[in-house]
């Protein structure tokens, strides 16, 4: 669930459709990439 959070943020934040899809995807890229944004 605590994953969820974040992860709902990481596409709402990203306005490009593509992204999204990398994001969904891969689960881990994007935690890695939130620690980078952060």
């Amino acid at each position: 669930m605590e994953v969820r959070a974040p992860f709902a943020r990481t596409w709402i934040d990203l306005p490009c459709c593509d992204r999204i899809l990398e994001v969904q995807v891969s689960g881990q890229d994007a935690v890695a990439a939130l620690g980078g944004l952060a």
